[in-house]
């Protein structure tokens, strides 16, 4: 079972706004502890002519989501698979994922050639560009890495997340 729970604040979360919304995991799960919870979801707030003058774009930490308000729906679906599913981004990003010093063999949804993590798997591929041109993703396109054209998983994506869904006593 899930529950969702809100806390109105005005109290400063240090998200930075420099191309990227990442709040203080610290602060933001000062304020969150008011009520249970496993995940954090900080909505930050700005209105979608703000947004298309200066684009800011969502962010996925551990288990602290920052979502632009902004953004397009799908776009909390996606950071929902980081956080939740702890699934890398299937597109490719050479200089911010290089310079972060990500190993995209860290996510479940990234592999090599011949992607053995999937193979044989229905309805997978060994598709190349997961966080980094030389790794392989298990989908064409998923929403890990197109949100604004599909918000499907794909089948192995999918099945990660009921694996994690299964911890909270889910259906396997």
């Amino acid at each position: 079972m899930f529950n969702f729970y809100r806390v109105f604040t005005q109290a400063p979360l240090d998200c930075m706004q420099q191309g990227i919304l990442a709040c203080d995991p610290y602060a933001a799960k000062r304020e969150a502890a008011k009520c249970p919870s496993d995940y954090v979801i900080v909505m930050h707030s700005r209105s979608k002519t703000q947004n298309l003058a200066s684009p800011i774009r969502s962010s996925s930490r551990g288990t602290l989501v920052s979502l632009n308000a902004a953004d397009d729906k799908a776009i909390f679906i996606h950071e929902f698979g980081h956080a939740f599913g702890e699934l890398g981004d299937e597109y490719v990003d050479e200089r911010y994922y290089s310079a972060a010093r990500i190993d995209p063999l860290d996510y479940p949804n990234c592999d090599r050639a011949p992607c053995a993590r999937w193979s044989g798997m229905n309805a997978t591929g060994c598709y190349s560009g997961c966080m980094l041109g030389a790794y392989s993703r298990p989908t064409a396109d998923s929403v890990m890495r197109s949100p604004y054209r599909t918000t499907d998983f794909g089948a192995f994506n999918e099945q990660e997340l009921m694996q994690h869904l299964a911890r909270y006593g889910g259906e396997r």
